[in-house]
């Protein structure tokens, strides 16, 4: 009797675990399955509806509307983002702040709106704004006069903004740069400008990218359509100019108002 109680015993101990395997099967398939379509989800999410990927990024120059706790941003090459979703938070932007965004596009916005596109925002950069300052003999030396490469100057809304390489040495030093004017006009009628850097003696041993930008209202106050400009400014131990116009009615771009940056990296260097 002690025998037969203990094979019975075991028999329904091992009709228990069969019980517990198939249900532990069943439940692995459904694991499966839900994993499996929670990963396609994710997949066919990573391409919105206008066909754009999460994984493509875009970054412009671009200056920021902001009311209240919600901003958007007016790109320079004319397009409009609307951030549905940001790494960035609104308290960290003011309105008017210049600004390098970084962002994917979750979709294109409809055609009766005052958007080109709801994105991700994934970073934004401000970029540093100076006021520009009247130029005098005085203040020539505290400017300083060291080489700059000037790689484009642009005016966009209502900044003149620089993109230029500068050389540097030793970590946490900030050069300086000014948008100087002078008080009197070129012989033929252009604002004079000099974009000066001081670089307070630091060595030249690194190459880095800068960008500054300034607010064009003061340079100009008559009401003229548009403004001749010239900047001076020096470059490899010579005295540089560029000319440009300032249009007082930006044109609209009518060509591609995105610009892809995947695979590409912007660089800084801490200025003042």
């Amino acid at each position: 009797m002690k025998t037969a109680s203990i094979m019975k015993t075991e028999q329904v101990a091992a009709n228990k675990n069969k019980s517990f395997f198939k249900g532990f099967t069943k439940a692995k398939y459904l694991f499966i399955a839900f994993f499996t379509l929670l990963l396609l989800n994710i997949l066919l999410s990573s391409c919105d509806d206008d066909g754009y990927s999460l994984n493509d990024l875009y970054g412009d120059y671009g200056v920021v509307n902001k009311e209240g706790s919600s901003y958007t941003i007016s790109t320079d090459l004319g397009a409009v983002l609307f951030p549905s979703a940001s790494n960035v938070s609104p308290n960290y932007l003011e309105d008017k702040d210049r600004v390098i965004v970084t962002f994917s596009i979750l979709g294109d916005a409809d055609t009766s709106s005052m958007y080109d596109y709801y994105v991700k925002v994934v970073d934004v950069y401000k970029v540093l704004t100076k006021d520009v300052i009247p130029f005098s003999a005085s203040i020539s030396d505290s400017l300083g006069n060291d080489p700059v490469i000037l790689d484009k100057a642009w005016i966009k809304h209502d900044y003149l903004t620089f993109d230029f390489v500068f050389g540097g040495g030793l970590p946490g030093l900030k050069h300086m740069v000014n948008l100087a004017q002078h008080p009197q006009k070129t012989e033929d009628g252009r604002i004079l400008l000099e974009f000066r850097h001081n670089a307070f003696r630091d060595m030249s041993n690194y190459a880095y990218r800068g960008v500054v930008a300034f607010p064009v209202s003061s340079i100009q106050t008559e009401a003229q359509d548009s403004v001749q400009l010239r900047i001076k400014y020096r470059e490899n131990g010579r005295d540089k100019q560029y000319d440009l116009t300032w249009y007082k009615d930006e044109p609209q771009n009518s060509g591609d108002k995105l610009y892809s940056i995947t695979g590409k990296r912007y660089q800084s260097e801490s200025l003042k």
